[in-house]
């Protein structure tokens, strides 16, 4: 495997994990406060697209609990704004 092949396979794994570890938690609260989340396969699918675009700034928020906490705030604050 040359270099590319291992940031792609970097890029794609980032993606996973963040959509696992910092959005699905971010889409359970907003379900257990409001009852239902409209498009959850949109809100997956563009997440998934952008954290490979920004994989490098977003991996630091997927090992670092501190990071991780803050984005899960901050996410859901922008995808979710209180009325």
């Amino acid at each position: 495997m040359d270099i590319l092949d291992c940031y792609i396979l970097f890029c794609l794994t980032t993606a996973i994990t963040a959509a696992i570890e910092l959005l699905h938690p971010v889409i359970l609260k907003q379900t257990e406060n409001a009852g239902t989340v409209d498009s959850k396969l949109t809100i997956y699918t563009v997440f998934i697209v952008i954290s490979t675009m920004f994989a490098p700034f977003i991996f630091f928020s997927c090992i670092i609990p501190s990071w991780g906490e803050r984005f899960k705030t901050s996410l859901h604050k922008g995808l979710f704004p209180e009325e």
